[in-house]
């Protein structure tokens, strides 16, 4: 695995409060291209149909609206060299948990999903009494299953779609 130049990356929070501020608005643009990927990659993999389930564009924007201005989950693109290469979410509450994490597949394996992990981790343990952190994948994903390992995170629990780490 090659190690990204740390200081050519960065991670920027997705702040949408408003459709008119245009600049906003294409980043909010950016997340769910990030996000379709992401659940295109869930359906290419998961074929049982309750995983199948179709939201409309206007379903999903509304959706992610309300993460970010009622439910406290907050996106970030994760840029190098100022380009844009993926997305994460997280969230505080009922506890600290990365929600998503995308990372476009050319960039893939080489250390940004590492980088994002930790990054998110601190961040979120710095400003809860939390000493873990939790997320989920796919139970598909073995190589997200394989890094998320790698950092040390242990399954708690499975089910049918999902794994569930801890760490």
């Amino acid at each position: 695995m090659r190690v990204p130049d740390l200081k050519m990356v960065a991670l920027k929070r997705v702040w949408l409060k408003d459709w008119k501020d245009t600049k906003t608005v294409r980043e909010f643009i950016k997340v769910r291209t990030y996000m379709d990927k992401l659940i295109a990659q869930d359906r290419k993999y998961n074929k049982d149909p309750e995983m199948q389930e179709e939201f409309t564009e206007e379903q999903l924007d509304d959706g992610i609206f309300r993460d970010m201005n009622e439910r406290g989950i907050e996106y970030y693109l994760l840029y190098v060299d100022d380009v844009d290469i993926g997305y994460t979410s997280i969230k505080f509450k009922p506890y600290p948990e990365i929600i998503s994490l995308y990372i476009d597949e050319k960039y893939r394996g080489k250390g940004y999903g590492r980088f994002v992990i930790n990054k998110m981790k601190k961040y979120l343990l710095d400003r809860t009494d939390s000493k873990d952190i939790i997320f989920r994948t796919g139970v598909y994903n073995k190589r997200a299953q394989k890094l998320y390992e790698a950092l040390g995170f242990k399954v708690y629990k499975k089910d049918k779609y999902h794994v569930y780490y801890k760490g």
